[in-house]
């Protein structure tokens, strides 16, 4: 499963994912919202296990994909870039609550060092919306923030009204189109 935007490859996991993904959510600002057992590599292991569980349902409900920078740059301009394995940068899915359900719910998780790029929330939840109403046939869309995480609140105001969302399928059609710069 792949959604490629202008900047981002949404992808499922896979093993390699994981030291990144337990590094980011081991970060003392990521663990500030979040129980002490929710930043154990162990916790982060289960995690992945859960999301690969979902890619092997079917029907599928649950979409919970690795986010890479596909555009990343090398750190030195003599140094040879693996794009095999660009910079994973957080997570983000689309997931039901049953098989025949016509809403889902939205999540982002970026790793707090691109917790203040809200082009990136962005586009994410731009690709991850037309995924959800074109390809899933949903009707509606919701997502929650954590009220306490005033950046996750700065991206809501951006994306919506408020800190929550509610996109319902007429709002965005094929002719809607998300322009980032």
């Amino acid at each position: 499963m792949e959604i490629v935007t202008q900047r981002f490859l949404l992808r499922d996991f896979i093993p390699a994912d994981e030291p990144a993904f337990s590094a980011y959510r081991a970060d003392p600002r990521y663990a500030e919202f979040c129980a002490a057992a929710e930043v154990t590599s162990s916790f982060s292991h289960e995690l992945l296990q859960l999301f690969s569980q979902w890619t092997a349902e079917s029907p599928r409900r649950h979409y919970q994909l690795a986010v890479v920078d596909r555009l990343a740059r090398c750190a030195s301009a003599v140094a040879r870039c693996d794009r095999r394995s660009p910079q994973l940068i957080g997570c983000a899915g689309l997931r039901r609550e049953q098989n025949n359900s016509d809403w889902a719910e939205l999540g982002i998780e970026l790793a707090p060092q691109f917790w203040e790029r809200y082009a990136y929330a962005i586009e994410i939840a731009a690709a991850l919306i037309e995924f959800g109403f074109r390809d899933l046939d949903l009707q509606e869309i919701r997502g929650i923030s954590v009220s306490a995480n005033r950046w996750v609140n700065a991206v809501g105001s951006t994306l919506w009204i408020g800190g929550d969302l509610n996109a319902t399928q007429p709002r965005l059609d094929a002719r809607t189109r998300v322009a980032l710069n």
